[in-house]
């Protein structure tokens, strides 16, 4: 005889509420653990603990952990790419006129949105170590949605408009490292904030800082699309 499964609790059953604060929690909970501990380390108990609520919730929603792994990534997905949407378009519009200086102007507004996605975030951002980590382990549930949706995407656009600024093929390598240097100056003031600080003996990024950064960021994309040809 073939047991039934037992039906999922709803929230007229007193059980969990689909989509509610609890589900926010644990995610909230599990991109700062899948960081720190990484994917294989990481135990759903551990997480449950971290987001204070019982661990049969983590299943509930998620299922497993490598439900909840994907469903980090899918909340790291549509925030990035609803937070990068304008220079995303930006960038369109620079390749499809094909001009040098819109497409080198429109990378470094790409990078500076980047940029204030970091610096928006608390001084040792989960999600940016989220990402970080997923990419270099390369397992868990969530690694091919981060690396089709957010890195793949990114790096693409990127070294596209590297081609384009510096009138290269888009499947030249030059643009292609000169996008990885690009993207990869980054993680200085996301993944290793704390060092970056400590090394310029800044407290923390306060406005005028900031400006400085964006300043510098600038000079050196620009630098970069104008050395000889890699």
């Amino acid at each position: 005889m073939t047991k039934r499964a037992a039906p999922r609790r709803s929230p007229r059953d007193g059980g969990y509420a689909p989509g509610g604060e609890a589900r926010a929690r644990i995610i909230e909970a599990a991109l700062q653990i899948f960081a720190d501990e990484g994917y294989e380390r990481a135990s759903t108990r551990q997480i449950a603990a971290a987001a204070a609520v019982n661990p049969p919730a983590v299943q509930y929603y998620f299922e497993s952990k490598g439900g909840l792994h994907a469903a980090c990534a899918e909340f790291m997905a549509e925030r990035v790419t609803e937070r990068l949407r304008s220079s995303y378009a930006v960038a369109d519009e620079a390749l499809a006129s094909g001009g040098e200086g819109a497409a080198a102007d429109a990378l470094v507004g790409l990078l500076d949105a980047l940029l204030s996605l970091s610096l928006e975030s608390d001084p040792s951002p989960s999600w940016s170590r989220f990402l970080v980590r997923t990419q270099a382990e390369r397992v868990g549930a969530g690694y091919p949605l981060a690396r089709d949706r957010i890195h793949g995407p990114l790096f693409r656009k990127c070294a596209a408009l590297a081609a384009t600024a510096t009138g290269a093929q888009p499947a030249d390598e030059g643009p292609k490292l000169m996008a990885l240097l690009l993207l990869n100056q980054l993680s200085a003031f996301s993944t290793h904030r704390d060092s970056t600080l400590a090394a310029l003996e800044w407290l923390d990024l306060d406005r005028g800082r900031s400006q400085m950064l964006r300043a510098a960021l600038r000079r050196a994309t620009f630098g970069v699309l104008a050395s000889p040809a890699i």
